[in-house]
């Protein structure tokens, strides 16, 4: 744990993402900031690796019901505030209205559903010898070609505030920063030394979670008492891999996870706790989120399998979503790429699954 004596009070300003309605079923259903990274939400391990850098104030800025504050209730030593936004305020609308009344505190502006917290303390000092009210951070997942374009968080005064209407939608790079220049007012930007790897459906999941698990994740997870296997495997303390799976790297098994006979498990992949990868299954560049049950001889490539979901015995699911149960059954995205999908034989699923996990078909 380190900590930085800021000279300002820094207030922090989490976006969370809306639910997204239509484009991906699974962050329609579950917000991104609470898909799960290594056992914990991207919002808890945003707020704590906060909390650890001594920031003791923060407001989420999200959708009503999505469950934001019970997360936010599990992160003891900070004041912390929900501000339900029932409609689009824009991300400069949600700096208006959750910046509060201490015109001396400096906003730290950042998404909700990242994988690599930032370390704030030097955009702090950044930001304050650039003279500037605001300072937008740019910078983007590895690989990416548009590194260094794609604004990631943004640090800056409560002044800001005097730029924008008093109500209503109002946008930082079409609405702020336009305003600002107009009025004279400078902007800085500058460029993350590391990408803070967010994302917002599955596609840019598995893409900033393979990244993050082909770089620091193993040091990380480590100093969090995860166990080192061969191969660039780490398994958690509870976990069970079985002597006759094969595991190659880099796969992170969480705690009460099951691997059975004859599975194979290509990275970048993460077993999340209590998920089971029953025999002779096949995961490669996919998350097993938390209970989640790969059947006998399944193959699960560039996918999401939801908690709790089940996938039947020889299921083929490629670049898909399968979502957890609902009335009886698990759902993916779109039937075309699935794949030798039958109907569901209590007998071909894992016996420690039980009846209860029983399901008609893979709709």
């Amino acid at each position: 744990m380190f900590e930085y004596q800021y000279r300002e009070r820094v207030v922090a300003i989490v976006l969370a993402p809306i639910l997204d309605f239509g484009r991906c079923p699974l962050a329609s259903r579950k917000s991104a900031a609470l898909w799960p990274i290594a056992g914990t939400p991207a919002l808890t391990r945003l707020l704590v690796s906060l909390r650890e850098q001594g920031i003791r104030d923060a407001v989420i800025c999200a959708y009503p019901g999505g469950g934001l504050g019970d997360v936010a209730c599990d992160v003891p030593e900070m004041r912390i505030r929900c501000l339900d936004e029932p409609l689009p305020l824009g991300n400069a609308g949600c700096i208006r209205d959750a910046a509060g009344e201490d015109e001396d505190a400096l906003l730290l502006v950042l998404q909700a559903a990242v994988i690599s917290p930032p370390r704030v303390a030097p955009l702090m000092r950044a930001h304050q010898q650039s003279g500037s009210h605001l300072t937008v951070w740019l910078g983007s997942a590895s690989g990416d070609r548009r590194t260094g374009r794609t604004p990631e968080l943004y640090v800056c005064n409560h002044k800001v505030i005097d730029y924008m209407p008093a109500n209503g939608y109002f946008d930082i790079k079409e609405g702020l920063i336009p305003a600002m220049v107009g009025a004279g007012q400078s902007v800085t930007a500058r460029i993350l030394s590391h990408s803070t790897r967010g994302f917002r459906d599955r596609l840019s999941y598995l893409s900033r979670l393979g990244d993050w698990l082909d770089g620091d994740a193993s040091a990380q997870l480590a100093a969090a008492g995860l166990l080192s296997e061969s191969d660039n495997v780490l398994r958690a303390p509870g976990a069970m891999i079985h002597p006759d799976a094969t595991l190659h790297g880099p796969v992170v098994v969480m705690t009460g996870a099951r691997i059975e006979p004859g599975a194979v498990i290509l990275g970048p992949t993460i077993i999340e706790s209590h998920a089971t990868i029953a025999a002779k299954a096949v995961v490669d560049s996919s998350a097993i989120w938390p209970n989640a049950v790969v059947g006998p001889e399944s193959y699960i490539s560039q996918s999401i399998i939801d908690e709790n979901a089940v996938v039947p015995a020889r299921a083929t699911v490629c670049s898909n979503v399968v979502l957890g149960r609902q009335s009886g059954r698990i759902q993916t995205i779109d039937r075309s790429s699935v794949v030798a999908v039958e109907e569901s034989d209590p007998e071909r699923l894992p016996e420690h699954v039980g009846s209860g996990a029983a399901i008609d078909e893979l709709k």
